[in-house]
C-alpha cells in the first residue's frame, strides 16, 4: 500500500509539473503572438489614424474582388459587415474599433436583430442613424431595440423586406432639458 501511495504521489507531482510547463508555454506563445502582431507598420500607426482608415474602409469597401478572401462568405464582403470584419483582424484593431463609438453610429441595414443591438450598444451615447430591415416576424424585436435608443435616434430609415419600396422616416428630435 505504501508503494502504491508513493507512486500515486509521484504521478500527481509530475502531472502538476507538466501543467506548470504547459501553462508557461501557453503564456510564452501568447506573448510571442502579441509581439508579432505589433511588427507590421500598419499596427504602429496612431490609433486615431487607424480609426480614420476604418471609417474610409466601411464607406468604401474594396471594388477589387481579389481583395476579398476566396473562401469568404458573401455577407462578409458586404459593406455593412466590414466593421465587424475589421474587429476580427487582431487585438489592436479590435480595441481601436470598439473604442471608437463614432464608427458604430450609423447602423446599416441589418436583417439580424442581434447585429442591430450590437451596433446600438457599441455606439454608446453617439447620435444614431439607423437603417432597419423589417420582416413581419422580427418587427417586435426591432421595435424594442429602437425604443431603447429613442433619445439618441437622429434618423431612421425603414426598409420593408417584403417590398421593393423604401420608407424613410427622418426624425427631428427636440433638445432634452438640462
Amino acid at each position: 500500500p505504501d508503494a502504491f501511495r508513493s507512486r500515486q504521489l509521484t504521478y500527481t507531482l509530475l502531472s502538476l509539473q507538466l501543467l506548470g510547463v504547459h501553462s508557461d508555454t501557453l503564456r510564452f506563445l501568447h506573448e510571442l503572438r502579441l509581439y508579432i502582431n505589433d511588427l507590421p507598420p500598419v499596427n504602429r500607426l496612431p490609433v486615431e489614424l487607424l480609426v480614420e482608415i476604418f471609417k474610409h474602409a466601411c464607406r468604401n469597401p474594396s471594388p477589387f474582388p481579389a481583395c476579398a478572401s476566396s473562401n469568404a462568405k458573401k455577407t462578409e464582403t458586404q459593406p455593412q459587415y466590414m466593421l465587424i470584419t475589421l474587429t476580427h483582424v487582431c487585438r489592436l484593431w479590435r480595441e481601436a474599433a470598439l473604442n471608437a463609438s463614432a464608427l458604430w453610429r450609423h447602423v446599416p441595414p441589418l436583417s439580424n436583430e442581434s447585429l442591430l443591438q450590437l451596433f446600438v450598444e457599441r455606439s454608446r451615447l453617439s447620435p444614431l442613424t439607423v437603417d432597419v430591415v423589417v420582416r413581419s416576424t422580427g418587427r417586435k424585436a426591432f421595435d424594442a431595440i429602437l425604443r431603447g435608443c429613442g433619445n439618441r435616434l437622429h434618423t431612421l430609415h425603414v426598409y420593408d423586406a417584403t417590398s421593393t419600396q423604401t420608407r424613410q422616416a427622418p426624425l427631428y428630435l427636440r433638445p432634452t432639458r438640462a
